[in-house]
């Protein structure tokens, strides 16, 4: 069957209800979220979601930080949406310090500093599990809201004949 045909299909029948709840996944790391969102990997190993309403796009260091703020922004809670944004790249920039961190401590001759890049390390690996630990109840959220929405909507009118 032909990909528009399908799209157009889709775009025609399924009700609102059914879009709230409705993930796509191609196979290909490629995924459509609730007729108005895309995500697809970057060359650069991040994942781009597209908004198909505005073309707004926006980049997450992994698929999951992508489903969530989607889950989050198609459930209007834009406080919480920007949240996981600021947490995705905090958690990028974390990566960072902590291999600078590591590495300027591995290659100091200097004791005051080697103890220094020491406690930075321990700073940023702590700073690095509370983002963590936090993103990771957004997640955990964002599971729940799919599960109620999914609730909400009707079931088929019809019974399996046995």
């Amino acid at each position: 069957m032909d990909i528009n045909k399908l799209e157009n299909f889709f775009k025609k029948e399924l009700t609102t209800e059914l879009k709230d709840v409705l993930m796509i996944n191609d196979g290909q790391n490629n995924y459509e979220l609730f007729g108005k969102y895309h995500i697809s990997p970057t060359s650069t190993g991040y994942f781009k979601v597209s908004l198909k309403s505005t073309h707004d796009t926006y980049e997450f260091a992994n698929v999951r930080h992508a489903v969530t703020w989607c889950i989050f922004d198609n459930a209007k809670k834009y406080g919480e949406a920007n949240r996981i944004k600021d947490l995705d790249l905090k958690l990028c920039s974390m990566e960072v310090d902590l291999a600078i961190h590591k590495k300027m401590a591995k290659n100091t001759k200097d004791t005051n500093n080697k103890w220094i890049y020491i406690i930075k390390l321990q700073e940023d690996a702590l700073k690095k599990k509370m983002m963590i630990k936090e993103i990771n109840s957004y997640i955990n959220t964002s599971k729940i809201i799919q599960a109620q929405k999914f609730s909400k909507t009707k079931k088929p009118g019809f019974n399996h004949m046995r």
